[in-house]
């Protein structure tokens, strides 16, 4: 539900790069910049609220079936 992929790359709001890797890093600062307002419009589209709901329902629902 919180992942970097799920929440970034999948919803489509940045940029994944590998750590201890520069030329990643720059690519990926890279990519941001020319492609900012799609990635702004995509963080604006999300519901956080239902987001957040949704990550809490699944949390519970473990819990509930471990007992």
């Amino acid at each position: 539900m919180g992942s970097s992929i799920d929440m970034v790359k999948n919803l489509g709001t940045g940029v994944l790069f590998r750590s201890n890797d520069p030329d990643s890093l720059h690519a990926a600062i890279d990519e941001l910049e020319q492609h900012y307002c799609r990635y702004l419009q995509a963080v604006r589209t999300i519901n956080w609220q239902a987001r957040d709901e949704q990550q809490v329902e699944a949390y519970t629902s473990l819990l509930s079936t471990e007992q």
